[in-house]
């Protein structure tokens, strides 16, 4: 899988995940504190509004969906693959437990974020097929050479001979063009909605004058 559809797929589970989330945590959020804890019930909420918002953060969501090509793909120029180290569970996995860490420790979600965006990426990938890559070093310290003409011909030729790389590469940029529609949406409709208030306190103006 190609840029689009790692970029597409993943922020497109990153949306459905703040979404479900949105749901279940208004559903069960507290309405009423007492006036002796309000001060400490203020500090965690706003805590755990940062957190959240480091979780759902789209910038890392996308950084974590070409992370493994972004650290693998320049090495291929070396090694002529470009699934290597950072496409291996043991890379994921450190930053899963350093997403851990500072999520009990320190608070801080940011970088499980970005270990769930990395994992999806060895996922649409699928990495299974390649354990010895996968679960890199317990087979083995050398990688599988996948493509014998090199990373970037093989790529070329996947596009002219497997018409199938297609299909999530289209999937993802509809998500991305989609999820970019609703915002321009977002913020033409809040413009739109500003400008006839101007000209309805101007029009109460001249009405007053």
């Amino acid at each position: 899988m190609l840029l689009f559809g790692h970029i597409g797929i993943t922020v497109g589970a990153a949306l459905a995940a703040q979404r479900i989330y949105t749901h279940f945590h208004t559903q069960s959020s507290p309405h009423t504190e007492t006036a002796g804890n309000s001060v400490e019930v203020t500090r965690d909420v706003s805590a755990s509004d940062s957190s959240v918002r480091e979780l759902f953060d789209l910038r890392i969501w996308l950084i974590g969906s070409i992370l493994p090509d972004i650290i693998d793909k320049p090495l291929a120029v070396f090694t002529g693959d470009g699934r290597l180290l950072a496409h291996s569970l043991i890379f994921s996995g450190s930053l899963f437990a350093g997403g851990l860490f500072l999520a009990f420790f320190r608070k801080r979600l940011w970088l499980f974020a970005l270990s769930l965006a990395s994992m999806i990426h060895l996922v649409l990938d699928s990495m299974w097929k390649s354990p010895q890559d996968l679960f890199w070093p317990f087979y083995g310290f050398s990688f599988t050479l996948h493509h014998d003409g090199g990373w970037f011909t093989s790529i070329v030729h996947e596009f002219l001979e497997n018409p199938a790389v297609y299909i999530p590469e289209i999937v993802g940029m509809l998500i991305i063009l989609g999820y970019l529609g609703l915002v321009i949406m977002k913020k033409y409709g809040n413009t739109t909605d500003q400008y006839r208030h101007i000209q309805q306190v101007l029009r109460t103006s001249k009405r007053i004058l």
